[in-house]
């Protein structure tokens, strides 16, 4: 529900916000990421293991897919350009092994199909 809601305000937010939200997206991916990796062992790790890769994988492919999906295919330039802000710091974090692995998988079906 929070991708819809920000996704509402991306025509008519300011360049900060848009950013600020791309931000926002990239932080909850690195630390859904992070809770998705097990660092001990028991029940409890493979119960937050199971939950961050849960919630990894809604961002990836209900919020960052989505967007990026949109950036490609919306009608208008003004709009194309707003989500393009909000996927940057995203972009920007490519040389991250992580993120470049994020962007090829989420991208590959979109460019492919």
């Amino acid at each position: 529900h929070l991708h819809q809601a920000i996704r509402v305000q991306i025509p008519n937010a300011r360049h900060r916000i848009l950013q600020a939200y791309g931000n926002i997206y990239l932080r909850a991916w690195k630390k859904a990421s992070a809770s998705a990796t097990p660092f001990r062992s028991g029940n409890i790790v493979e119960h937050e293991r199971g939950l961050g890769e849960a919630i990894q994988k809604s961002i990836e492919e209900n919020a960052l897919q989505d967007l990026m999906y949109a950036a490609l295919h919306v009608s208008t330039k003004s709009m194309s350009k707003a989500i393009r802000l909000v996927l940057q710091p995203i972009h920007a974090a490519k040389k991250s092994p992580q993120i470049d692995s994020l962007l090829y998988r989420m991208y590959t079906p979109i460019l492919w199909r």
